[in-house]
């Protein structure tokens, strides 16, 4: 009898399966509500426009800043494979079991999503103007799509 490994799908298929199309499904629901935040800042109406800087401007914007960085670090640490001692090595390194993935994927697509939830909350406030919601959801959107789904892609290929 072999030995269990770590990326290897489990017994039941459709487990496997539902929480693939899961992931995908809470993946495309981070995605699109960056679009839709900024969909309702436009039925809004026009904001005030802001009279110059302020500390809770400037706190959103670090914040926001904090939660890309942060989200980052984390897809980093717990959805990439340790790193090589530099040998090329003819086994690939062992996936994150199931649960830990979708769990740790999720909390790194939160923490890309409170960037977008902050710009949000600087128009809504009027401490910024609705243009300036671009940089907080090109943010996330760039950390959704750059970083956290290539690793989800990578992870669920090697069950196909």
């Amino acid at each position: 009898m072999e030995p269990p490994t770590e990326s290897r799908p489990p017994e039941d298929p459709i487990a496997w399966q539902t929480r693939r199309l899961t992931w995908f499904v809470i993946f495309g629901g981070m995605a699109t509500s960056v679009i839709l935040y900024r969909v309702v800042l436009g039925l809004l109406g026009p904001q005030p426009s802001p009279s110059g800087a302020s500390t809770l401007r400037t706190a959103l914007y670090a914040a926001a800043a904090l939660t890309l960085l942060g989200s980052i670090a984390w897809t980093r640490s717990r959805l990439e494979p340790p790193a090589e001692s530099g040998m090329p090595s003819p086994t690939p390194a062992p996936q994150p079991p199931m649960p830990q993935f979708m769990t740790a994927s999720i909390v790194a697509m939160a923490l890309a999503e409170a960037s977008s939830v902050l710009g949000f909350v600087l128009v809504c406030s009027g401490a910024g103007a609705a243009a300036e919601y671009l940089a907080f959801g090109a943010g996330t959107f760039l950390v959704l799509a750059l970083v956290i789904l290539p690793r989800g892609l990578k992870y669920w290929g090697a069950f196909s």
